[in-house]
């Protein structure tokens, strides 16, 4: 018999911190996956098309239920199209780059991402998701994985935060 425990999960009130990246910023379909700015449906694009296949129960930190929010999923006609922009930083698809940021660059997109998972109610600590990213990307086999340092520095961030 296992004596291993679940992981908890948002529907529960705790976010999985190796999930938080992932679940809560990079599939939200507002939200850029290039500087994580949020940003508005585009009239004619599908940015919509991910459905509700439930609902969770948003947390305050001390663990009050603070209301409802629909679980979203996408489907397997989940597509981008070109019209779709970010006003912030003008990348087509909402979609990270091929080019890999600088140092400056991913540092400053700390900020929309701290904001993105604050508006979910995730408890983080920003200046660790800072560090985080600025230590990634000074290091040279891992300065050319900007998405790992981010799923890895929300990760970080969130588990410090307990």
């Amino acid at each position: 018999m296992s004596t291993d425990t679940p992981t908890p999960t948002f529907r529960t009130g705790i976010v999985d911190p190796e999930q938080a990246f992932e679940r809560y910023v990079e599939t939200d379909p507002m939200v850029c996956n290039s500087c994580y700015e949020r940003v508005e449906a585009v009239e004619g694009s599908n940015v919509e098309s991910k459905a509700a296949v439930g609902e969770v129960v948003t947390r305050h930190d001390d663990g009050r239920a603070t209301g409802i929010e629909p679980l979203r999923e996408s489907s397997a006609a989940y597509d981008w199209q070109p019209w779709d922009h970010c006003p912030e930083c003008g990348q087509l698809g909402l979609v990270s780059p091929d080019e890999t940021l600088s140092v400056d660059r991913a540092q400053r997109r700390t900020i929309p991402l701290s904001r993105r998972l604050t508006e979910r109610g995730i408890p983080h600590r920003w200046r660790l998701l800072l560090w985080f990213v600025t230590k990634a990307k000074r290091r040279e086999d891992l300065a050319g994985k900007d998405r790992d340092i981010a799923a890895r520095a929300v990760e970080f961030a969130v588990r410090e935060s307990r």
